[in-house]
């Protein structure tokens, strides 16, 4: 968040004729009508004022005093340059000095990038129309070796990557869909109709969706992909152009939404992108839960495993897509816990072995229950027991400290506030990523 300094540098100069000591507040506006007030931060030489928006953009600002007096009008350009910092272990994935080791309070990232995302024990980053990697292979990095520093993709054009527990998803400038990664169990969400014996799949190799798959075969068709969604163990890819969506991956609690429940036979394995029935404008993945936004009602569903009450619906198996109770306007999966925003109003469920639910202690919640406190926003990654929110212009952290993962090194029961101004945060398992205008 920026920090401006350079419209009085001596507090003995006025401003139409006030003493600069007494000014208490400034307003600001970007080009608009109204005007928004901030508090001064520091009366030293120079003032300094802080909490704008962190954002570029052409600001007005004008000083008020504790009388209601408004000084002089000043525009200005901001125009800041994104940074990004990493905290927690380092697995050569947090672009930094060291490419191994715990990293204990928030570092800048040694490359400019315009994009990250983050992985388990992998971060890809985007500059210039091009890709970066670094960090273990066997995740996927379309590399035979662990990469320590970030390293261009130097083959394929891809306009969306994304990561799962332990692969990488990316889609082609042409809309074709792309994966690599571990070839374990978690090999089946490739959508490669890999099995658990076949190893790890080093390069990006294209996955193919299925219109249909029953004893007589698969049948393939030339779909072109738009998004991806990706869970722990299960992945999610959008037609594009359209409202279909296709799933592969672990379905032992009818997370893929396919309305059994689960692992399917050989004949009928579940390493295959297979279309869904309905419309849906959205899917969230979590370590085993799934959320589904209908495209025809704008209602949210839910499937797979509620063991902790992570679907906010009691405890048990949903293996059909059903209606979830409430209105919602994000809802985040976590490990085996959940994440969900009505207006500024935070809600959680599930399993709650760090505290991470923010409640002050370790009892899970087989309902969606209210947080206190008004909130923007709420980050999580699909394996990690650590949840980031955003109030206002302030993160919050809470959950699990190991390896500084939270930047405190100790488990958070209550949402605690983030030293630092962050524009974003970008949750991984093991390590979080921040990004900020400087």
């Amino acid at each position: 968040m920026p920090t401006l300094s350079a419209f009085f540098t001596n507090t003995s100069v006025t401003d139409r004729g006030i003493p600069i000591s007494q000014f208490t507040s400034y307003q600001y506006n970007t080009g608009g009508s109204q005007w928004y007030s901030r508090a001064i931060s520091s009366t030293s030489s120079p003032i300094v004022i802080d909490n704008i928006p962190n954002e570029p953009t052409n600001y007005k600002l004008r000083p008020v005093t504790n009388t209601n007096q408004t000084g002089s009008e000043f525009s200005f350009n901001y125009s800041p340059v994104l940074r990004f910092f990493g905290v927690g272990s380092n697995a050569g994935n947090l672009d930094l000095p060291n490419s191994s080791g715990i990293y204990t309070s928030f570092t800048q990232t040694t490359g400019s990038w315009e994009e990250i995302i983050p992985g388990t024990q992998v971060a890809w980053a985007s500059a210039n129309g091009k890709w970066y990697r670094a960090g273990l292979a066997s995740y996927g990095l379309d590399s035979s070796a662990n990469l320590n520093t970030m390293t261009e993709l130097a083959t394929g054009q891809f306009i969306k990557i994304k990561c799962s527990e332990s692969n990488t998803l990316a889609i082609s400038s042409n809309n074709r869909l792309f994966a690599c990664g571990a070839g374990t169990t978690e090999g089946q969400s490739l959508g490669l109709q890999r099995r658990t014996t076949d190893g790890n799949v080093t390069f990006f190799t294209e996955v193919k969706l299925a219109s249909a798959r029953d004893g007589a075969g698969t049948i393939y068709n030339d779909f072109r992909v738009e998004d991806v969604s990706c869970g722990a163990f299960h992945n999610f890819a959008l037609s594009a152009g359209t409202k279909t969506w296709f799933s592969c991956g672990d379905n032992a609690n009818g997370q893929l939404g396919l309305g059994v429940a689960g692992n399917l036979t050989p004949s009928r394995y579940a390493n295959i992108f297979t279309q869904l029935t309905g419309r849906w404008d959205k899917i969230v993945a979590g370590r085993g839960q799934t959320f589904m936004l209908s495209a025809d009602t704008n209602k949210w569903y839910i499937c797979g495993s509620s063991l902790y009450g992570e679907l906010g619906m009691g405890t048990g198996q949903v293996a059909f897509p059903t209606p979830l109770t409430g209105t919602w306007d994000k809802i985040v999966g976590c490990d085996s816990f959940s994440y969900a925003l009505s207006g500024r109003k935070l809600f959680s469920c599930g399993l709650n072995s760090f505290g991470n639910l923010g409640f002050g202690d370790l009892v899970n919640r087989s309902t969606f229950t209210q947080l206190t406190g008004d909130w923007d926003d709420v980050v999580c990654f699909q394996r990690s027991s650590t949840v980031w929110a955003r109030s206002g212009f302030d993160w919050y952290v809470v959950g699990e400290g190991t390896n500084y993962v939270n930047s405190f090194g100790t488990t958070l029961t209550t949402f605690t506030k983030v030293t630092g101004y962050w524009n974003k945060i970008y949750p991984c398992r093991f390590s979080s990523i921040a990004s900020m205008y400087v």
